[in-house]
């Protein structure tokens, strides 16, 4: 999800995220996982999503 600068501070991103949840409640789902930014954490960790550690390698 991305928000643009312009329109941050107005709740979409919240609004996105309880959208997300129903759906998550409507599909019975018991577990999610998203990929965040630094700057997007705190959105998330409001919204109730806890930090874990991850890591990647791309593969030439």
């Amino acid at each position: 999800m991305f928000v643009e600068r312009s329109h941050r501070k107005r709740g979409i991103a919240k609004l996105l995220l309880d959208l997300a949840d129903q759906e998550f409640s409507q599909r019975k789902l018991q577990y999610a996982i998203l990929h965040s930014t630094s700057a997007g954490r705190p959105v998330y960790e409001t919204a109730g999503w806890h930090p874990t550690s991850e890591m990647a390698k791309v593969i030439e």
